[in-house]
Order: C-alpha cells, then structure tokens, then sequence
C-alpha cells in the first residue's frame, strides 16, 4: 500500500493512470490503492468509455487518482479522448504529480500505436507532462523466460534485460515525440504483476527477483519526487487548451522491442535509434 508522504495538509496528490484498452490500467490503480476502488475486467461492458476519478486516503494523505479512456482505440480518436480528460482535470483545477502510462510487457513488443499516443500526449500536453511520468509494464509476471535460463539468477538476469530493452525503445520513443534526451532518460520504467494473493499465488507482487513490485513502485515515485524538489522543476505539468493536429490511427504495424523499428507504409512515423 502507498504509504505516508511529507506534503501540505489537504493538498491531494494527483495521479493520472493513461494507457491503451485492455492494458491493465485498474489492476495499477488498484494496486498502488492497496485495495480494489476501479473495476476490472476484459470484457466489452468493462472497459473504461470515460475519464473515471478514484479518491483514496492512506493515513493523512489524500489521493485522486485519474483514469483515462484507452488511447488508440478504433471506436475512439486520441484528440477526443485527451481533450475529454484535460476537460475533466481542468474543471477540477487538477495539478498532476504523476502520470503511470501503462503498456503490456507479456505482449514482448511496443507498437506504433504506442508511439503515436505518446506523441499525441505530448502535443496536448506540452513535453513537460512527461517529467512527471512513470512507465509501468503490466503482466510482467505472463513473461516466460526462455528454456535456456536454467536457474533462478539467469532468468532474472534475462528478464531485467527485458526491461532494459523496454527503458531503449520507451526513451526512444519520448525523443522522437519531443522530449530532450536527458529528460526522456529520467523516466523511470518498471515490471508490474499481480497485486492480490491468493491460494494459488501466495507471493502476488514477487517475481523474477523483484521483491514487492508495488513497494518498489512507490520507492521510484519518492526518487523522482525528490529529484524534482531538488531541481524545482522548471516546467510544472498543467492542463492547457492547446489543440493539434493528431496522429490518425493506422493499422497495427508492430515494433519490436530491442530490434530497429521494422520498415513498412507508416516508416516516417517510426521512432529509430540513433
């Protein structure tokens, strides 16, 4: 469970949870929660068709939490979505102090309609908003290492490789939508898993040598928290009524993760290394 943070007497901390459909996004919110507040659910009648607000307390310390529709849906254009959801925090004159982008780990690839949301956010939201963001990488624990790993140290040593190679093609991805490449580097991208334990799972948030995701979740928050108090953060992450043009949707062309972008019809769009 989140746990007590030194800030101003009723002054919340503000946490938008933005991703794709059907990535996980309320076991997030109901895992950095301590408990179940947004419901989950893959079918059709669950998921999230607008902006939801979640309001929690851990001790003296309030939390509003912000999730949004899934970006890069086909029934949905991301300028209507984002344009709802900086609707609904300027209405409430929202500050974020944290931005959780999620995308699927078990999937083993990021796709172009990643980039594009990425891109589209930080038209809407300036490159500021992402100063405030964490990448979370949900079914992290779905990831089967290869039959090669024969102990418990190689697969870990594998899968962090994994992550590495998600932390290359996120940060790629930031530049290429506008971020410099010391704030896109600054980003921090964790594995996530189960939040709830059960007969079945007794250990919920322990794999691959990852003790307790979901502490280790906030311990990254704190860092960057700091690390932003100590810079005092030149660029504070607001709501504007900014519109541009968005990217159109287009049919799912893959991006592999650790590999150069693959060529196809959408190649200017891509994000490449170097």
């Amino acid at each position: 469970m989140a746990e007590q943070r030194d800030i101003k007497e009723h002054e919340p901390i503000h946490i938008l949870v933005i991703g794709k459909t059907r990535v996980g996004k309320s076991a997030v919110i109901n895992a950095i929660a301590g408990k179940k507040i947004a419901r989950e659910g893959q079918n059709t009648k669950d998921i999230c068709r607008e902006v939801n607000r979640y309001d929690f307390s851990v001790g003296d310390v309030k939390y509003v939490v912000w999730e949004a529709p899934g970006l890069q849906d086909t029934s949905e254009d991301d300028s209507v979505v984002i344009k709802n959801l900086q609707d609904a925090l300027r209405n409430e004159g929202s500050h974020l102090n944290l931005v959780i982008y999620c995308t699927v780990m078990d999937r083993e690839r990021f796709e172009l309609s990643e980039v594009n949301a990425i891109q589209n956010l930080t038209k809407a939201f300036t490159s500021a908003f992402w100063s405030k963001a964490m990448f979370v990488l949900t079914y992290a624990n779905r990831v089967l290492a290869p039959e090669r790993c024969e102990t418990d140290e190689e697969a870990s040593s594998w899968f962090q490789s994994r992550v590495a190679e998600f932390e290359d093609v996120i940060e790629r991805a930031l530049i290429k939508s506008g971020v410099c490449s010391d704030d896109a580097s600054q980003v921090p991208v964790i594995p996530a898993g189960y939040h709830t334990a059960s007969r079945r799972i007794p250990n919920a948030r322990d794999f691959y040598g990852i003790t307790d995701w979901v502490q280790l979740f906030w311990q990254l928050y704190e860092e960057k928290s700091n690390k932003a108090e100590t810079k005092k953060d030149k660029h504070a992450c607001v709501v504007t009524s900014r519109r541009e043009q968005f990217i159109p949707q287009e049919e799912v062309d893959i991006i592999h993760v650790g590999n150069e972008y693959e060529r196809g019809q959408n190649e200017t769009q891509c994000c490449r290394p170097g």
